[in-house]
């Protein structure tokens, strides 16, 4: 059952209530003082993934072919991005003081990793579902489920009824959302590609010069600039449109029937990207196994694949996708 609507924190009701959100340039602006104003614990919570990839970006050029300590450290590193980015959203839940500072940040947001990763699931099957009867509605589902992590961490609504709040936040606000999201992503690009002009040059020319065709320094401060700034950036400047529209919509709080009504499309949705899946794998493997084994009835087809060796190409041929 879902937990009633918790007392709005400070943040969200700094401002009056408006019918329009802030502007973008209004967003990003709370967005960056929030983030400086808040700088120790970010760049402390970052640090861990970011430390991660310098034995993969550094060491690797000297491992011929890669090795198997060079994928797990990848792997390692991937998990750990994962959970800092929890950890973001924890802080962001206890307006950048959260209980046990850092340390603390990453407790809790490994207590929520369940909780987290199945609102994603679940978001995405749906966001797939609603793709698969048309990409505008798809689009449109993507857009309405991508307030259910705030919706978790801020509120405590969990799986599709986090989902459905966040539909109900979006409903009415559709077109100014996606401006303000597109906003933020121009902006992105503005910074990498400046980053990319001033700098890649000088290190592009040191790297060249001593007969380096890798550039792991490059790779090292691109990576900083992504995970160390502009992830939590992103985030608070996500994090303040869902504050805009929680507190505009504060006064209007959804009947059961609004949200069951909103968790039943869902739900739907997300059963029709299961059965999309469920179909694009199936027809894959059937596709595999008449082109292995020239074709005749599909549980022949397998018997002759399997009798034949071919289960054993498999794992090779992963470890080949994956460069071991």
């Amino acid at each position: 059952m879902d937990t009633p609507m918790s007392s709005l924190s400070p943040a969200i009701h700094e401002e009056p209530v408006k019918n329009s959100l802030p502007s973008p340039s209004s967003l990003l602006k709370q967005a960056i003082s929030f983030f400086f104003a808040h700088w120790q614990i970010f760049a402390g919570i970052s640090l861990l993934p970011m430390l991660s990839v310098v034995p993969t970006l550094f060491f690797s050029e000297k491992t011929a072919g890669g090795s198997i300590g060079i994928f797990i450290l990848t792997i390692l590193g991937r998990v750990l991005s994962f959970v800092a980015y929890i950890a973001l959203l924890v802080v962001l839940s206890a307006e950048g003081n959260p209980e046990g500072g850092i340390m603390g940040a990453y407790r809790t947001g490994i207590g929520k990793l369940g909780s987290y990763v199945w609102i994603n699931i679940a978001g995405f099957f749906a966001m797939l579902g609603g793709l698969m009867l048309l990409i505008v509605p798809g689009l449109f589902l993507a857009l309405a489920l991508s307030f259910g992590q705030y919706v978790l961490m801020m509120e405590g609504r969990r799986g599709t009824g986090g989902l459905a709040y966040s539909w109900y936040y979006v409903q009415g606000f559709w077109w100014q959302i996606l401006w303000r999201l597109l906003f933020f992503l121009v902006i992105v690009f503005l910074a990498v590609a400046a980053f990319a002009i001033l700098g890649a040059f000088t290190f592009f020319q040191a790297e060249f010069a001593r007969g380096s065709q890798n550039l792991p320094f490059f790779d090292f401060v691109l990576n900083l600039l992504g995970t160390g700034i502009l992830t939590p950036v992103g985030l608070l400047y996500e994090y303040h449109i869902y504050c805009a529209l929680r507190n505009i919509k504060a006064e209007k709080i959804p009947t059961e029937t609004q949200i069951h009504s909103l968790r039943r499309r869902i739900r739907i949705c997300g059963w029709i990207g299961t059965v999309g899946i469920v179909l694009a794998i199936t027809t894959f493997i059937i596709v595999f196994l008449r082109l292995e084994t020239g074709g005749s009835g599909f549980l022949t087809d397998l018997e002759q694949w399997i009798r034949s060796g071919g289960a054993t190409s498999v794992p090779s041929v992963i470890f080949s996708i994956i460069g071991i």
